[in-house]
């Protein structure tokens, strides 16, 4: 919880200056590249945890990896982290920022999950459907993941429309577990 509350907070500053300094769309850019990074690179994630990793070595590495490529203000806010020393919150405070930025734009984020790829003309259906359900504009994402075994499960903002495999197997199972002659079951 308190990971979340201290993303938020560096976040919504983070933003704010951004807009302040006309920066906003540069700025996340920079937050999506740290966020790709992050996903992609569980040793990145790991390093920035690490309480043995000093500071300026964690600093270091983080501009060795975007050098170059980051706008003024997003490498002071890495700075700024080095001194507080909150380079484990990096990733979250990127992820809030992209939230908060969505939301600042009325976009709502949608996901679909599916449980092998799919083509664009149906990922395309579905953004669709999105848009149409929410009545605004979408941040579609489509993510694989076999667990589900078959089907698909859309997610716009706090709602799920689950229609995979796996949870028709898990309310079969529950249907067959329910004994109405057993009291407290």
């Amino acid at each position: 919880m308190l990971d979340h509350k201290v993303a938020y907070r560096y976040a919504k500053s983070l933003l704010e200056l951004a807009e302040d300094k006309s920066a906003l769309e540069e700025v996340l850019k920079d937050m999506q590249s740290l966020t790709a990074v992050c996903n992609q690179n569980r040793d990145f994630v790991m390093m920035l945890n690490n309480p043995v990793i000093h500071h300026d070595k964690k600093y270091d590495i983080v501009s060795r990896i975007f050098k170059g490529s980051l706008h003024p203000i997003t490498g002071s806010f890495y700075l700024l982290m080095k001194k507080n020393k909150r380079e484990k919150y990096l990733p979250s405070i990127a992820e809030a920022f992209q939230n908060l930025y969505l939301s600042r734009k009325g976009i709502k984020k949608a996901q679909l999950t599916t449980s092998g790829p799919v083509s664009a003309a149906i990922i395309s259906d579905f953004e669709t459907l999105a848009k149409k359900v929410s009545g605004s504009e979408i941040s579609f994402s489509h993510v694989v993941e076999p667990g589900l075994i078959g089907g698909f499960q859309l997610k716009i903002e706090d709602k799920i429309l689950d229609k995979s495999v796996k949870k028709q197997i898990a309310e079969l199972r529950k249907s067959f577990t329910y004994n109405p002659y057993i009291k407290g079951i």
